[in-house]
């Protein structure tokens, strides 16, 4: 890995990324830094120049307000290039009740802290036990939602596709405060973790057709014919996702000034370096840029383009 090159990654990609890179960097203990996605774009052209970030990867798209000081700090600007989809489904097993769930909805039932029914912007700790305590017109069942397990990418998936769009659209002003509470699941039964094999349809689902899983899309799509998609909007096709319509999906992205990819040479050849490799990633959970396959060869790194905001 180009030495001195300072690399941002929000917490939500910090496996997923590593993933992605080149394998003689993936002995390093540790070749980037972790910090929250607003902290990490805005740093990218603000504050003391020694301490801003080279490369920024995360999974929301910059602002126009994170945007501004790079195009008027004499930075000329930033490139952005386009890392692949990840995506999570709401399912449960085919012979139980279609019940059609909001990503509002999941994510009440789900995390530890929710906003106060009074006061959106005050947390309290979560009071739902059951689907219909949250909407009304939902089964009146116990809530009961499998899902990855935290240490693994497919957990990683489930934040950047489901709680990270929450954390952005909170307020700027108190997202240090906001972030961490979208962040953490509750413990205490209603989400429990599952090994997501070849037996977990048949020996769990198919045994309680009641219980709600969470599946990254991979996943999802080799055993779909088994499963029932709950999320309301846009279904979960391979298309949908890499044109923006699923709402459980999101993009991983990387940017860089462009006076720092053009006059910071370790810069540039660590950005070279990341995409190359990134185009011959094999990941899980990881859906091509294009939405192909991964079967295409020889695989094309992203291209970096200019980031324009209307």
């Amino acid at each position: 890995m180009p030495p001195g090159v300072r690399v941002l990654v929000t917490p939500n990609l910090a496996r997923i990324v590593k993933e992605m890179s080149p394998r003689s960097w993936r002995t390093s203990p540790s070749w980037f830094d972790v910090d929250t996605t607003g902290t990490a774009l805005r740093a990218l052209c603000t504050g003391a120049p020694e301490l801003r970030p080279d490369v920024v990867i995360t999974s929301r798209r910059i602002s126009k307000d994170e945007l501004r000081p790079c195009d008027e700090g004499g930075l000329d600007g930033v490139l952005e290039a386009i890392l692949g989809h990840v995506a999570i489904v709401v399912t449960r097993a085919k012979s139980g009740e279609p019940m059609p769930l909001s990503a509002e909805t999941l994510r009440r039932a789900i995390l530890k802290r929710v906003p106060a029914p009074d006061d959106p912007t005050r947390f309290i700790p979560n009071p739902y036990s059951h689907w219909n305590q949250i909407d009304p017109s939902l089964e009146a069942r116990r809530i009961e939602v499998l899902g990855p397990a935290r240490d693994s990418s497919e957990f990683q998936v489930l934040i950047a596709a489901l709680l990270e769009p929450a954390c952005a659209a909170g307020p700027a002003s108190d997202r240090s405060e906001h972030e961490p509470a979208c962040h953490e699941l509750r413990d205490d039964g209603f989400y429990t973790t599952a090994r997501f094999d070849g037996t977990f349809i048949r020996q769990r689902l198919w045994s309680d057709p009641s219980v709600v899983a969470v599946l990254d899309y991979r996943f999802y799509a080799a055993n779909s014919a088994d499963l029932l998609s709950l999320l309301t909007g846009a279904a979960p096709t391979r298309e949908n996702i890499v044109n923006g319509s699923y709402p459980l999906a999101r993009t991983l992205r990387l940017y860089v000034t462009r006076f720092r990819s053009s006059h910071a040479p370790p810069v540039s050849q660590l950005v070279h370096e990341y995409l190359r490799a990134q185009a011959n990633s094999r990941s899980d959970v990881v859906i091509a840029p294009d939405g192909a396959t991964g079967s295409q060869w020889p695989p094309r790194p992203a291209p970096l383009n200019p980031v324009k905001l209307n």
